[in-house]
């Protein structure tokens, strides 16, 4: 089985499902009005990161606050 990297998996998603896992690392939750295509999919995505811990999930989050800054 192979495992990728949790930053190239977050830059490998599609620009819509990548902007709806920006919200959920900065919120903590999904967006209520979220399409049920896009979360079908980012969920075992959202699954994986819960489960890779604390010290993965504030590296995705920092890389999109640094990714905001420089918009």
């Amino acid at each position: 089985m192979t495992t990728l990297d949790p930053v190239e998996e977050f830059h490998s998603l599609k620009p819509n499902t990548r902007a709806h896992a920006a919200f959920w690392l900065l919120h903590g939750a999904l967006h209520p009005e979220i399409h049920h295509v896009i979360r079908a999919k980012i969920e075992p995505w959202i699954t994986r990161i819960e489960a890779a811990g604390r010290e993965v999930l504030d590296k995705l989050r920092a890389l999109v606050l640094a990714e905001q800054g420089a918009g």
